[in-house]
């Protein structure tokens, strides 16, 4: 049986979560949502500053809308759903308890 570290031993159960840019990779539409989000909410307040109170208010409507497709965005793809810490455990005591098969000699 090949001797693993405990470093190794982790990785294996629990592995590395994905960094910011890699799950900017995996799912490219949250960035563009909360970019959306963010000109329409500088755009109103662009014009709140230069009292155009019916654009603005326009914008603070469409900000709202904005916001929920990106906090829609981020129910269905950022958070998949994750593995208890028991589930893995009790399988990785399974795996541990099971004996290997030994070598047969011929």
């Amino acid at each position: 049986m090949k001797e693993m570290t405990d470093q190794q031993f982790f990785d294996e159960i629990a592995p590395r979560p994905p960094t910011a840019w890699e799950r900017i990779k995996q799912n490219p539409t949250l960035p563009v949502g909360a970019t959306l989000t963010l000109g329409v909410v500088g755009t109103g307040l662009y014009y709140m500053i230069k009292g155009d109170q019916e654009k603005q208010n326009l914008l603070m409507r469409w900000r709202v809308a904005a916001q929920a497709i990106t906090v829609g965005i981020i129910f269905f793809t950022v958070n998949p759903p994750r593995r208890r810490r028991e589930d893995v455990m009790e399988k990785t005591f399974e795996e541990a308890s099971t004996p290997s098969p030994s070598p047969t000699s011929h």
